[in-house]
């Protein structure tokens, strides 16, 4: 389970990630990509390019953890085509609609800007 109340931020990579990559792939995408540090105890959600598979990062405080959901059918949306409504960090309600496969335009309503 992603404890996402535990993260102080949750950091959305709005681009499609190769999830071939593990621990090490995903650690170095938050440092290098996203430009912070994964020991922080912030989450990173990363999309693979078909949107059929959600990998998420996260420093639990003793070690990193990896968290995965693949899709039984369907997608995840389509948010880097529209990503102008949605900014590199995600609200818990947001990561949730997500988890869930809601339509972008839930996303767009919802946005704020996290600091």
């Amino acid at each position: 389970m992603i404890d996402v109340h535990a993260a102080r931020r949750i950091f959305f990579y709005n681009q499609p990630a190769d999830l071939r990559k593990g621990f090490a792939g995903l650690y170095a995408m938050a440092q290098y990509q996203l430009k912070q540090n994964p020991l922080h105890g912030d989450l990173f959600v990363f999309i693979n390019r078909r949107r059929t598979t959600l990998k998420a990062l996260q420093w639990d405080g003793t070690g990193l953890c990896l968290f995965s959901k693949r899709l039984a059918r369907g997608r995840f949306p389509n948010i880097w085509e529209h990503n102008a409504g949605i900014g590199p960090t995600l609200t818990t309600e947001q990561l949730a609609n997500l988890l869930r496969g809601q339509p972008l335009s839930v996303f767009q309503q919802q946005y704020r800007p996290v600091a």
